[in-house]
């Protein structure tokens, strides 16, 4: 089995055909499909995804950097209640975004501090977004919540950037399709993740791999992402998935069976 480690099938890109991406994804061994929050007018998407497919979704709640505003603290405030109502995997998506505007960086910096707290607090993994920021946001985690656990999702970073997640053995990377893309620097230097510390995703609808690029991602995909990480470590497949179900265990406290896709009855 694969698991996508995050995916965002509860946004309206996928309102025509859901149906239809779930059964691709779990034809392609895609058993599980991790779904986190991005903002407070998500959180009803995300439920009633996560209560149409049970059996293969788990949700994380979180308030994505790019949808912090001024008013941070009573989007957080919305977001914490949240957090009671369900069982979560994780604190996510949260992090830091100065790609595309710094003029909110102050509000994005107190947000994570907010949210990183309260995975500390509940026992919850970190998913991380850190767009020209990973060391910003590693520095303002370890901070606030040292012993906290997490991961770097859709990790695109330089290789000095690598190296510095590296130090922390708490944290994960989580690679998506951009690892296939024609001049993505990351096979140059990504087998530097020990293979206890890498997940998969697809990061849909967004970012879809090689020989899909350009099209609207989705967990199905993700297949592709298992290939070229196999082809880069010189893994056998069947082993290279049963390393990524057993991460995804360890990081989300799951019990999660390599060949049921289940928990596993022994």
């Amino acid at each position: 089995m694969i698991v996508d480690t995050h995916t965002h099938i509860f946004e309206p890109e996928f309102d025509a055909d859901r149906d239809e991406v779930v059964k691709r994804a779990l034809e392609e061994g895609v058993k599980l499909m991790i779904l986190p929050n991005i903002a407070e007018d998500s959180v009803s998407r995300l439920y009633n995804t996560h209560a149409q497919y049970p059996e293969c979704t788990k949700m994380a709640m979180g308030l994505h950097p790019t949808s912090v505003k001024d008013a941070y603290l009573s989007q957080l405030q919305s977001i914490e209640k949240e957090l009671s109502k369900h069982e979560f995997v994780a604190i996510g998506e949260v992090g830091m975004d100065l790609y595309w505007d710094k003029s909110l960086q102050k509000q994005q910096e107190e947000a994570l501090k907010v949210q990183a707290k309260w995975a500390e607090q509940l026992n919850l993994p970190l998913i991380l977004h850190t767009r020209d920021a990973v060391l910003q946001t590693l520095d303002i985690v370890m901070a606030v919540a040292p012993n906290v656990k997490g991961v770097f999702h859709s990790f695109t970073g330089t290789e000095e950037e690598l190296d510095e997640i590296l130090k922390y053995p708490n944290f994960m990377v989580g690679i998506n399709g951009v690892l296939t893309f024609k001049k993505s620097h990351l096979p140059q230097f990504i087998h530097k993740v020990p293979t206890d510390r890498l997940l998969v995703e697809t990061d849909a609808p967004y970012l879809a791999p090689v020989p899909n690029r350009g099209k609207r991602n989705e967990p199905a995909f993700v297949v592709s992402v298992v290939n070229k990480i196999a082809e880069i470590y010189n893994l056998d497949i069947s082993d290279l998935k049963n390393m990524l179900v057993e991460n995804t265990n360890r990081l989300f406290a799951l019990n999660l069976s390599p060949v049921l896709g289940n928990n596993d009855p022994k």
